[in-house]
């Protein structure tokens, strides 16, 4: 698949703005797919069903990341809720 200049100045502007992978492809794949003026139709469907290929595992492997954090962040919140409560009730009971 052939890059136009469009492109390739699409891609080293935002990779100089050191966003995310993920931000990157998906912004790329948006613009691509509005952009009706500039590239045609069965270009736009090529890319954007490439682009798809990558966001898809990279969109998983996100949420994953993030559903694993956020449940180690409850896990820390219940540790200490429960050290808290036995702090308590140690000083309550003689």
């Amino acid at each position: 698949m052939d890059i136009t200049p469009q492109e390739e100045s699409m891609i080293k502007a935002l990779r100089e703005a050191a966003l995310p992978p993920l931000f990157v492809l998906i912004r790329i794949r948006n613009d691509i797919s509005n952009d009706t003026v500039n590239v045609e139709a069965s270009r736009r469907d090529d890319v954007v069903k490439t682009l798809e290929k990558y966001i898809g595992p990279l969109w998983k492997e996100y949420h994953e990341e993030k559903e694993s954090t956020f449940n180690c962040q409850r896990s820390r919140i219940t540790m200490i809720q429960n050290q808290q409560c036995e702090l308590f009730d140690s000083r309550v009971r003689p």
